[in-house]
């Protein structure tokens, strides 16, 4: 969608709670309600965490996924596990005050819903709130920051029942609308609490203060959940390189260093929306001593030396290794 971030999340969200679109059977990264949140994940600890949630979801047919959703929202012949409707929320009935005010909302700002749903639908409220925070100019500047349009719907009515939704969606415990009910709850509760205007600028991202403590065991690009640390390798060197625009602040990579050599800090000249690669940590690749290709990196050998002293083998590429076991034998 060609929406600003806000928007788009309110979007993506109002697709999820309506009958399941055909995105919500890809594996959970995939996901443009993922993308949605990771794109505000920087200023918002509520999209933050909804990412790593979302990122573990598994593909599934659609069949599945419907069965799912009857299953929450009608119950399948039993009481459904959610309700839906705003009325229902608030006064216990179908059809009552909530949905009228909520209709007269729409045609205020110009807006005649087609839908063959009620107006205090989730999925409509959702829809609503992406139509107002577009429209807001000042949610590409501030994307965790609600427009005054949308702090006056939320106060009035989507803020005052989605957040509990949110939590009934996640009690359920659903592989797939409890992520979903997670994201709700915390976003809509962070946009309901006052907050400053986020700076463009940040202290938090993955740095290497001490450079030579590095062993670029690649550790930390392998438990990244949004691949925004990376190994790169060539013939003659091997690197670890940063995408600020893809950290989520997780922290993941800090906990897994082996060496306490990673941090999260970083120098306030960096931005968290930079979508240029950062190089934190290069070091030349050394050749094998029997037929000249390159092997690991000169900072993980030094580290391979610490732990286990220097086997001739330790030199040797993965080909030559069961050579000089052969020939040793």
């Amino acid at each position: 969608m060609d929406m600003n971030p806000r928007a788009n999340l309110y979007h993506y969200l109002a697709e999820a709670l309506g009958d399941p679109p055909e995105w919500l059977t890809w594996p959970g990264k995939q996901w443009p309600l993922y993308e949605s949140a990771l794109e505000l994940a920087h200023s918002s600890a509520a999209a933050r965490d909804a990412v790593l949630q979302i990122g573990e979801i598994p593909a599934g047919s659609i069949t599945s996924r419907s069965q799912s959703y009857q299953a929450l929202v009608s119950g399948n012949g039993s009481k459904p596990q959610v309700w839906m409707y705003e009325s229902l929320h608030e006064c216990g009935r179908l059809a009552g005050p909530q949905m009228f005010a909520v209709e007269k909302a729409y045609r205020d700002a110009g807006l005649a819903p087609q839908s063959s749903e009620l107006p205090d639908h989730a999925s409509l409220e959702l829809a609503f709130l992406a139509f107002l925070a577009d429209g807001d100019p000042e949610a590409d500047s501030h994307p965790a920051y609600p427009g005054p349009r949308e702090k006056r719907f939320l106060r009035q009515h989507a803020g005052k029942w989605l957040p509990n939704l949110g939590k009934q969606l996640l009690s359920t415990q659903d592989r797939v609308y409890g992520p979903i009910g997670f994201l709700l709850a915390s976003w809509l509760s962070e946009s309901c609490q006052p907050k400053t205007r986020p700076s463009a600028l940040q202290s938090h991202l993955p740095a290497l203060p001490e450079a030579e403590s590095c062993t670029l065991c690649g550790f930390c690009a392998q438990v990244c959940p949004t691949q925004a640390l990376v190994m790169r390798e060539n013939a003659f060197t091997t690197g670890l390189a940063l995408l600020p625009s893809a950290c989520i602040h997780c922290g993941k990579c800090v906990k897994t260093c082996e060496t306490g050599a990673l941090h999260m800090a970083g120098s306030l000249h960096s931005r968290v929306d930079s979508k240029e690669w950062q190089t934190l940590m290069t070091s030349r690749r050394l050749a094998c001593p029997w037929c000249n290709s390159p092997t690991i990196s000169q900072a993980e050998m030094v580290y391979m030396e610490s732990i286990i002293g220097r086997p001739d083998w330790l030199f040797l590429c993965l080909e030559c290794r069961p050579k000089a076991m052969e020939k040793r034998a």
